[in-house]
């Protein structure tokens, strides 16, 4: 009877623990909804990033926010113009104190009234919230299978 009532207590413990509330799962959301809507833009990346981000990327390379920001405006110097979208499917937050861990697919569209994603990519992120914004500091991203 102790042991099952410990399991229980555990049990009890672990989905709060790993639970999420609506607000905080909403909160996370929609920062990533601004984020994929403003994606084209450096600032949006600039703000989205924690400092101390290190992304995995589906290439199998790994770097930080200064290599993502420098490539942004690189590009935007070469093109205003993109012609990519980008929508997430399937999201969860799990939520740690002011830490969450986000998961998604990230669905990649030729143009904005495509109806089908040309390529699916499976994301987990680690975002904090300082200052009152979620910041990612933690990303990887895999190629999904076809």
């Amino acid at each position: 009877m102790y042991n099952m009532a410990k399991c229980f207590i555990a049990l009890v413990w672990l989905s709060v623990a790993s639970g999420v509330n609506a607000s905080v799962e909403s909160d996370v959301e929609a920062r990533l909804n601004w984020f994929l809507n403003g994606v084209n833009d450096v600032e949006v990346h600039n703000e989205f990033w924690a400092d101390e981000l290190i992304y995995t990327s589906s290439s199998g390379t790994r770097f930080g926010k200064a290599t993502i920001i420098d490539g942004m405006r690189d590009s935007n110097a070469a093109s205003d113009e993109s012609t990519v979208w980008y929508g997430a499917e399937n999201v969860t937050v799990r939520s740690f104190g002011d830490a969450v861990v986000l998961t998604f697919e990230l669905t990649l569209y030729d143009s904005k009234a495509s109806q089908t994603p040309s390529q699916r990519y499976f994301n987990t992120g680690v975002l904090i919230k300082q200052d009152g914004n979620w910041h990612a500091t933690a990303w990887q991203a895999t190629k999904a299978a076809e």
